[in-house]
């Protein structure tokens, strides 16, 4: 079973119940699934067998706050991670501007890409005007990624 980190990027929560919802179901899966909301690239560093799972809404077309550090860290200092596995579940609103859907996971998946890490399966788009249920919906898109661990 694998290790899993959640790297959760949130403006109002919802990324934040969404990353519970899938840690929920990867832990129940036999996984050991970890939420943090304060990532550092020490964090994304400290071992090399942990999965990263971005969890990450969007802030007006921008990556949110509180992992807006971490961004930065992945696009000035390219970390190494070659070798390192990672997933996306990318919050967004179809009601704005396409250029600005889901962006805060899509740049962030993008710093991780240009960093080496690869991407397993398909990055989970949550679209506000179709999903009610965060937690649910994260779990059923994790039931899926968990298959191609």
């Amino acid at each position: 079973m694998a290790k899993i980190l959640i790297v959760v990027g949130t403006v109002n929560g919802h990324a934040f119940s969404a990353a519970q919802g899938a840690a929920a179901l990867l832990n129940k899966l036999g996984h050991t699934a970890e939420i943090n909301a304060e990532t550092t690239a020490k964090d994304l560093l400290r071992d090399s067998d942990e999965i990263i799972l971005v969890c990450c809404s969007t802030d007006q077309g921008k990556v949110p706050y509180n992992i807006f550090p971490l961004y930065r860290q992945l696009e000035d200092q390219r970390l190494n991670l070659h070798g390192r596995h990672y997933g996306v579940i990318a919050l967004g609103d179809s009601y704005f501007p396409p250029a600005q859907f889901a962006l805060g996971g899509i740049s962030i998946e993008n710093a991780l890409y240009s960093c080496g890490a690869k991407r397993i399966g398909e990055m989970g788009l949550l679209d506000a005007q179709s999903v009610d249920n965060y937690p649910l919906a994260a779990a059923l898109w994790a039931k899926n990624w968990a298959e191609k661990i």
